[in-house]
């Protein structure tokens, strides 16, 4: 049987069901990934981005295999394939968004087949609920108490790769020639190499050898260095790291070293991002209306001249301006920096907050549309919670960057 794996957020090998199920079943196997195009989104997104697909190439490469690559402006190529190969099963995963969900059915249509699907990163699976989605509840407290007591242990899945052979082929691979043209910023806060193989050094850098998760709820909100924060999110976004992974090497840590407010912390918020997904389940495009979830009414100025102060840290807040300076020059902004930009955004400059959600998915190497768009509905007082979240940045630059040393960092590289 010859199957074909399509990649498209999933990007790893480990605890990966589509590429397991397609080994399994398969004589044959193809794996294929298309590229973006990188002119749409940043420098340091671009770069993480190949790096993990590097990872992933030379991972199959080492069983046998490899990663093919097609351009963004070939929509038909799966169709094309098909016709060339002759696939059995097609592997791809099924993300719970408008453009990517419009894909799947589109090759579904012109194949005339049931793809193989499976959803993207998550803890819980649909059967793991107990309740239907129409029904979750909206906040998220009583979501996560809904459903962080009754977490299936799920164990990793195996990488199989002793049943199915690459499938032979002739297609060019001239793609891998593409790399971006980007050398990280020395003084970036994430340093680390994308892929899988970065992303699990880091988690026993993070946890095992340093221990710093015991100490994770008292440093998460430091804003200078690679170690005040786990910096997991990055690899969690693009799928080189499974959220499932992360969660049980967690429990590993709590049975085997120590189980504290820090450790349970980190749980907390990978549970954060779990209530975002299924939020959209819920609401879906209501995630990107002005308005937001239920409609209610929101009023800006649209004045592009503040909208670019913003993005171009020219604001004359030296906090705020700092924090910005690092999203463009790096790709990546701590958790304190993101609500007080955005909070700055919306209630200081009076703008459009989708038009920071955007631009946070344009730079933000960890960009996850769930999270990222949730937030954002969140702050803006139209999520699920209404009340308003105004940052004093002036008071927050006081008590989380008290000698400056994070605005002197950013600032006096642009003198």
């Amino acid at each position: 049987m010859r199957n074909l794996v399509y990649f498209r957020k999933n990007l790893r090998l480990h605890d990966n069901t589509l590429v397991r199920e397609a080994l399994q079943s398969g004589t044959e196997v193809l794996f294929i990934y298309k590229l973006p195009k990188f002119s749409e989104i940043s420098s340091p997104k671009s770069n993480f981005l190949w790096e993990t697909l590097c990872d992933l190439r030379s991972s199959l490469k080492n069983k046998g295999h490899d990663l093919i690559l097609f351009k963004e402006d070939s929509p038909d190529f799966i169709c094309d394939l098909q016709d060339r190969f002759t696939f059995n099963k097609i592997f791809i995963d099924d993300i719970p968004a408008f453009y990517e969900s419009q894909e799947l059915k589109r090759i579904e249509n012109k194949l005339s087949k049931k793809l193989v699907s499976a959803k993207v990163d998550r803890i819980l699976n649909y059967e793991d609920l107990n309740f239907q989605i129409k029904d979750m509840p909206d906040g998220f407290t009583p979501f996560r108490k809904k459903i962080e007591k009754n977490i299936p242990f799920y164990g990793a899945m195996p990488e199989c790769f002793e049943n199915a052979n690459p499938l032979i082929h002739d297609l060019s691979n001239t793609l891998w020639d593409l790399r971006p043209d980007y050398n990280k910023h020395s003084d970036t806060a994430f340093p680390f190499k994308g892929g899988e193989t970065a992303a699990k050094k880091r988690i026993e850098s993070y946890f095992f050898d340093s221990h710093r998760i015991s100490t994770y709820k008292k440093t998460r909100n430091g804003m200078v260095g690679s170690e005040y924060s786990s910096k997991l999110s990055p690899w969690l976004a693009n799928g080189s790291l499974s959220v499932r992974y992360v969660w049980e090497k967690v429990l590993d840590y709590e049975q085997q070293i120590e189980e504290n407010d820090s450790t349970y912390w980190l749980k907390f918020e990978l549970l954060w991002r779990e209530y975002f997904r299924w939020l959209y389940e819920k609401y879906e495009r209501r995630f990107f209306h002005l308005n937001g979830l239920y409609g209610h009414e929101y009023s800006y100025e649209q004045n592009e001249k503040k909208l670019d102060s913003w993005k171009n840290a020219t604001t004359g807040n030296s906090f705020i301006d700092a924090n910005m300076l690092e999203l463009n020059s790096t790709g990546f902004m701590s958790n304190r920096g993101r609500q007080n930009v955005a909070s700055y955004l919306i209630h200081h400059l009076n703008q459009d907050w989708r038009q920071g959600a955007m631009y946070f998915e344009e730079k933000l190497i960890d960009d996850d549309v769930y999270s990222n768009w949730g937030n954002w509905l969140y702050l803006s007082g139209v999520g699920t919670d209404p009340r308003s979240r105004v940052f004093n940045p002036d008071l927050q630059a006081s008590r989380y960057d008290p000698n400056a040393e994070f605005q002197n960092l950013w600032l006096n590289q642009n003198k």
